[in-house]
């Protein structure tokens, strides 16, 4: 008998692998896109919702702090490139390869969140959320930090790019 874990963890690889057979080529830079919302039958009020991330060839994709929607819990899987995260409590940023994931509990803060190809390559995510059902909407699976306490990047362009990847600025 699988466990619930079990399942949901074996439908995120399945479903990471399925992606990244499908990296569209005219991927925007900066771009979110939710790939998949499913409400999940067995969790009554729950939602699996898959967000692809496409950080920017040939300038640094840079996302500025922020948080998530306060019931999710998040598997994060790089499926191209190399991505540079930290999250609060974290001593120091690490870059994820191709192929590698991490894991964000309810009401992490991720203070870094960025391309780390360093031949200016594009790099592309699959996050992969557990969320209350009615916290579905992208504009509260990503919450960026207040400006007045966001370390925002010190280079004008840099803080642009970050603000146009969410496009709230």
């Amino acid at each position: 008998m699988f466990s619930l874990a079990g399942y949901i963890f074996g439908s995120l690889a399945f479903i990471a692998l399925a992606v990244s057979a499908y990296i569209p080529a005219n991927a925007s830079p900066g771009e979110l896109k939710i790939v998949f919302n499913n409400t999940i039958p067995n969790l009554p009020g729950k939602s699996l919702i898959g967000v692809l991330v496409t950080y920017p060839a040939g300038v640094p994709g840079v996302t500025p702090p922020h948080r998530h929607a306060a019931s999710a819990f998040i598997s994060v899987y790089v499926v191209s490139g190399s991505i540079r995260s930290q999250l609060g409590g974290e001593s120091a940023p690490k870059v994820y390869r191709a192929g590698e994931s991490w894991n964000e509990n309810p009401g992490a803060h991720h203070i870094v969140s960025e391309n780390a190809e360093e031949n200016g390559g594009a790099s592309v995510l699959l996050a992969t959320f557990v969320v209350n059902t009615e916290e579905d909407q992208l504009q509260m699976l990503l919450i960026p930090d207040p400006p007045a306490t966001a370390a925002l990047p010190t280079e004008t362009s840099s803080a642009a790019r970050s603000a146009s990847f969410f496009g709230i600025f």
